[in-house]
């Protein structure tokens, strides 16, 4: 454990950390400890962590369970190479293959989603034979070349390069700003289902390796953050096409031992602690709450969520739907609102005109409505200051 002070810890990271999608010359808040749902910075100052950090923390902090699980694997075996088999590989491996659906028949481990993506993309077109990946422009999917040429948002346009071909966008649904006035969510599948089937007949298919769309993923929930591990389901046709064909795809930290023995302990806290039963409960009040919120204040054109997995959207007109701030907006202005909220003790991040909320799923709901009232305050400020 570091002992580094705060004056310490802002002067050397200052100096010598570049962090990602940041100026150099930026200051981040300095944090010092963390537990359950919250975190602190080294003024005792408490937040409400509303995102789960990049929506991984599940479990929250300081979950013993896993901590235990982590100390008994590196007195044992701290790592060991892909090319060795391992209790804690194998263990997690078997978990997650009875948990995926009834077609996956393995698991490849990575370091985390980006080097996922890119083994998924190395894997759909050896086993194809083709070149073209699909993907959304709402989407995140990495920061690597092929990740990051398989992003749809705004950051992708540092990473475009034309090494990288093949990357073909598609539009997704976006039922809050189509034009056209959908009955319901399955009139409005149908009609992007047909869309994507016509690009996909103009691009040729014989020449489409594979589609992605992003859905609340593998790698920031396997081990709730606590060790950094991601990787890709594969399916049963796919692993028997590599039965007695090489994968030309490795990395040095593959199924690391420690971050295996964490997932195994994490899958089974879920379990344990019963949350997905506490998600669907306290989600429910989330959703409520969000309704609310929509109602009151007018600068939220549009709520989304699912369990405690949330977005909401500012507009600075409910009518018309003007977003608050245009598509890769320069201006500031979100971060100024996630800023008023970081000041007030809810923590968490957003992209365009959206706010995440995504709190850890060991909520309770005395501690939802106690953040989301802060949430709310915010939200009078932004209905005076910025409409």
């Amino acid at each position: 454990m570091s002992k580094l002070n705060r004056k310490q810890t802002i002067t050397y990271d200052k100096k010598y950390n570049q962090h990602p999608w940041l100026k150099g010359n930026t200051e981040p808040i300095p944090i010092e400890k963390a537990e359950g749902i919250f975190f602190y910075d080294f003024n005792g100052k408490k937040y409400y962590d509303m995102s789960s950090q990049l929506s991984c923390v599940n479990i929250g902090y300081g979950n013993e369970d896993v901590i235990q699980a982590i100390n008994d694997q590196v007195k044992t075996l701290p790592y060991i190479a892909s090319a060795y088999a391992s209790a804690p590989r194998s263990e997690l491996a078997k978990m997650l293959v009875e948990l995926a659906p009834d077609n996956i028949a393995k698991v490849f481990f990575t370091c985390g989603g980006s080097d996922a993506n890119e083994a998924a993309i190395n894997m759909a077109r050896t086993y194809t034979g083709r070149s073209k990946i699909f993907s959304r422009y709402r989407s995140y999917h990495g920061s690597t070349l092929g990740s990051g040429n398989l992003s749809g948002d705004p950051r992708r346009f540092a990473l475009e390069h034309p090494a990288a071909t093949g990357f073909v966008k598609f539009q997704d649904p976006y039922v809050y700003r189509s034009d056209i006035p959908f009955k319901n969510d399955q009139e409005a599948s149908a009609y992007y289902i047909n869309k994507i089937k016509e690009q996909i007949a103009y691009e040729g298919a014989v020449n489409i390796a594979a589609i992605f769309v992003e859905s609340i993923t593998f790698a920031k929930g396997v081990t709730s953050g606590y060790v950094q591990l991601g990787g890709i389901m594969i399916s049963k046709e796919i692993a028997k096409f590599y039965e007695d064909k090489v994968f030309q795809y490795g990395l040095t930290y593959s199924g690391h031992s420690l971050a295996c023995a964490a997932g195994v302990a994490c899958v089974n806290y879920y379990k344990k602690a019963g949350l997905l039963e506490n998600t669907q409960k306290v989600g429910k009040v989330l959703g409520e709450l969000l309704e609310e919120i929509k109602q009151k204040h007018k600068c939220v054109g549009d709520v989304r969520y699912i369990g405690l997995f949330a977005a909401v959207e500012f507009v600075k007109d409910k009518e018309t739907k003007e977003p608050l701030v245009p598509y890769a907006d320069q201006s500031g202005t979100m971060g100024k609102i996630i800023g008023l909220l970081k000041e007030r003790g809810f923590a968490t991040f957003g992209r365009e005109n959206n706010i995440n909320i995504a709190p850890p799923l060991i909520i309770t709901e005395e501690q939802l409505r106690e953040a989301m009232k802060i949430f709310d305050e915010v939200l009078d400020i932004v209905d005076e200051t910025y409409l």
